[in-house]
């Protein structure tokens, strides 16, 4: 856990700083927001690392911009499309 002021693609670049000094080396994959410093960030501190969006914050930007009427039936349409093999 590292606090800081701003979520920065700076803030992230030096949270990634501090992870590596720890010893963590580049990971196979990091699941996020689609922050576009957070995903910047990755890219720069951790060359091949492949990035995939979270679906729960995926989810949630979808409900945003949907209207509430028959959401209840929308959520169950996405939650099949996500639980497909």
């Amino acid at each position: 856990l590292k606090v800081d002021h701003s979520e920065s693609f700076e803030a992230w670049q030096r949270f990634f700083q501090y992870l590596q000094s720890r010893g963590l080396q580049s990971p196979k994959l990091i699941i996020s927001d689609a922050h576009k410093g957070l995903k910047k960030a990755i890219l720069k501190e951790f060359v091949g690392t492949t990035w995939q969006r979270c679906t729960v914050h995926f989810k949630r930007n979808i409900f945003n911009h949907l209207p509430k009427k028959d959401m209840d039936d929308v959520k169950i349409g996405l939650k099949r499309i996500f639980d497909a093999v």
